[in-house]
């Protein structure tokens, strides 16, 4: 088609009056114009296959350890990179192994180890100083500093003490044979423990270590109820910066219910773990233990829905009372990471941020090559 319109352009470009351009230069021209028209086209071509390449997000999945992570990747069409092994979480694999990728998803212990390679242009799901608030001492002494500056504000939790550190204090709560005042309860935690290993509640000093790294609370022996079972509230909140400090709390989340009705605690029932206690791992293998079978039914079983509940509680006590607790529930999270974010703000700069004197030997080095040059 270029070459009939290019000879039907050069007939009816004989005919030009004298001081026109010549035939032959119009048609060079037209010649010209064909070929950077055809140049742009294959330039284009390329483009946009670059394009579409760099549109690929890929995910690393050696360090993914739950298939509900997969689906999500594999939902949103990212690519993934790296193989999960099958033993819980993947085997032991070293920096110098790791695929390069855009995102990379640690759920086991070496995030420190990854955080050390990622490029400025890489993201992982975890910000370092999280440890601050993820483990329960750490957690509680952030808090008690805030609480001696702001008393009104962070009166959201029940007086605690990290043992060893605060032993001598906690001694005042307790009479000179060991016995707690007033009857008081005191839960008590190991600082690294999960899925309730190791917590107990007790009102005698002797039951306590002196040595071990544990963090006491008063026990509140009043809480609310749902269907006269004791349960605790998982809220999921994202952190997406630091500096600004961004947070988004999830409209939905977990109610965890346990499988021994409460009743008014006293020194024969403080090891009714069941009753207490609201971990997953320990009321799973109560015989009381209802597992919701029905994914559209949320308030059934032992495990519930956070939507759930804020539709029972305002059927129960209003529907202002609810949103009030939603705002409440807002406003602790904020106020537990603010406790650490002079933290998280250190340690994100250490990480990640490049040091001043990387900076000027960077600047020094750009203006002896400019000196060179000149």
């Amino acid at each position: 088609m270029d070459d009939l319109h290019v000879n039907a352009d050069l007939e009816n470009e004989q005919d030009f009056d004298e001081g026109t351009e010549e035939p032959q230069q119009v048609v060079s021209k037209k010649l010209v114009s064909i070929e950077k028209k055809d140049k742009d086209k294959e330039k284009d071509k390329g483009t946009k296959k670059r394009k579409r390449r760099k549109d690929v997000v890929t995910f690393c999945a050696i360090d993914c350890k739950y298939e509900v992570i997969f689906d999500a990747v594999r939902e949103m069409g990212w690519k993934i990179v790296g193989k999960n092994a099958d033993n819980d979480g993947g085997k032991a694999v070293g920096n110098g192994e790791l695929p390069m990728c855009h995102i990379h998803w640690v759920d086991v212990a070496n995030i420190h180890e990854r955080m050390r390679i990622m490029q400025p242009w890489q993201r992982i799901n975890h910000f370092p100083g999280m440890p601050n608030i993820a483990r329960k001492a750490r957690l509680a002494q952030n808090l008690e500093k805030m609480r001696k500056n702001f008393p009104k504000e962070y009166a959201f939790y029940p007086r605690t003490w990290v043992l060893p550190a605060d032993f001598q204090d906690f001694r005042t709560q307790f009479d000179s044979n060991g016995k707690s005042y007033k009857n008081n309860i005191f839960i008590v935690k190991p600082d690294a423990g999960c899925q309730g290993r190791g917590i107990y509640l007790t009102q005698d000093l002797e039951k306590i270590s002196s040595m071990d790294s544990l963090v006491a609370q008063q026990y509140i022996r009043k809480p609310l109820l749902i269907d006269d079972f004791k349960f605790d509230l998982r809220l999921y909140v994202l952190v997406t910066s630091v500096k600004p400090l961004r947070i988004y709390m999830f409209n939905d989340g977990l109610v965890r219910l346990c499988t021994e009705e409460y009743v008014r605690p006293t020194s024969e029932n403080l090891g009714d773990r069941c009753m207490h206690l609201t971990n997953y791992a320990i009321n799973k293998n109560n015989e009381n233990f209802q597992a919701n079978e029905d994914a559209d039914d949320a308030g059934v079983g032992s495990k519930r829905s956070l939507r759930w509940f804020m539709e029972w509680l305002a059927e129960e006590q209003g529907e202002e009372k609810a949103e009030k607790l939603w705002r409440r529930m807002g406003s602790l999270s904020t106020k537990v990471i603010i406790s650490i974010l002079p933290q998280l703000s250190r340690e994100y700069d250490a990480q990640f941020k490049t040091p001043a004197w990387a900076n000027k030997n960077k600047q020094a080095q750009q203006q002896q090559q400019q000196q060179q040059q000149q």
